[in-house]
């Protein structure tokens, strides 16, 4: 019965080869980096929502921080005027975006994630 397993063997041993010439080659692209680039950078749709909990900011108490939801997007790529069909991903809020502007709620706007500097309350999401 052993003789029978010897073509998997041989294909499991192919594979796992593959595998580790794979991933060294994988450390070596890690390695190549620009070691100025050290953060990842997602750009995402988003809509400004109400928040799970609380209040939504009111205009003009110099709020800079806005609930959103995140959004599927597209438009007819036919030059003139088109509209901005957008599904939201989520029934409720789920982050929260810093901007230097007030932001009214339902506000289509491009953000972007990038890790924060502070504990685990560090806001990662910010306009674009």
């Amino acid at each position: 019965m052993d003789d029978r397993l010897q073509p998997l063997k041989l294909e499991i041993a192919k594979l796992q080869r593959r595998l580790d010439a794979a991933e060294s080659r994988l450390d070596q692209c890690r390695g190549q980096r620009d070691p100025k680039v050290d953060r990842e950078l997602q750009i995402r749709w988003a809509e400004t929502c109400n928040p799970s909990s609380g209040s939504y900011p009111i205009a003009g108490s110099g709020a800079t921080v806005f609930p959103i939801k995140f959004l599927d997007a597209h438009f007819t790529a036919t030059i003139g005027v088109q509209s901005f069909d957008s599904t939201t991903r989520q029934s409720a809020q789920a982050a929260v975006v810093y901007s230097s502007q007030y932001l009214a709620v339902n506000t289509k706007i491009p953000v972007f994630w990038c890790r924060g500097l502070g504990d685990e309350d560090a806001g990662e999401w910010w306009i674009w």
